[in-house]
C-alpha cells in the first residue's frame, strides 16, 4: 500500500533534454503535490538530473514546502537555448507566486554539473 500524498502528485512538465555541451540525455521536471483540497496548500518541487553512465544524477533542485495559500510557488521549465552562443545551454524557467510570476535562466557551471541562477525578470501578472 502506497503512502496517500503518493496518490497526489502531479507531472507539472517533465521533459527529456540533450544540454549543450552534454552528450547525455538530462530531465526537467516540475512536479506538485496538493496536500489540502479546502487550504489550497501545493508543495511543489524543480529539478534538472543528468544521466551519468546507467543512472541520472541531480545537478540541480528546488523545492518549496507551502504554508498556505498565498505561500505557493511553482517553478516550470519554459525552454533550453544556447543564449549567449557560446555552445552551452541554459534552462529559462518560470517561477510563479500567489499573485506574481519571474522568469528565470540557470546556467550550468563550465566543466561542472553546478546549475547557477544568472538572471531573474518579473513579468507582468494578469488574470
Amino acid at each position: 500500500m502506497c503512502h496517500p500524498l503518493l496518490t497526489k502528485i502531479t507531472v507539472d512538465k517533465l521533459e527529456r533534454a540533450y544540454l549543450l555541451p552534454s552528450k547525455s540525455s538530462s530531465l526537467i521536471g516540475s512536479f506538485s503535490i496538493d496536500v489540502s483540497e479546502q487550504e489550497g496548500i501545493v508543495h511543489s518541487l524543480f529539478f534538472i538530473a543528468t544521466k551519468r553512465g546507467k543512472k541520472y544524477q541531480t545537478e540541480f533542485v528546488w523545492s518549496k514546502i507551502s504554508q498556505g495559500e498565498t505561500d505557493n510557488e511553482t517553478i516550470q521549465l519554459v525552454d533550453y537555448a544556447d543564449l549567449f552562443g557560446d555552445g552551452q545551454d541554459e534552462v529559462v524557467a518560470e517561477l510563479q507566486l500567489y499573485e506574481n510570476r519571474f522568469y528565470l535562466i540557470y546556467e550550468r557551471k563550465r566543466n561542472s554539473s553546478v546549475w547557477e541562477q544568472i538572471f531573474e525578470a518579473q513579468a507582468p501578472y494578469c488574470e
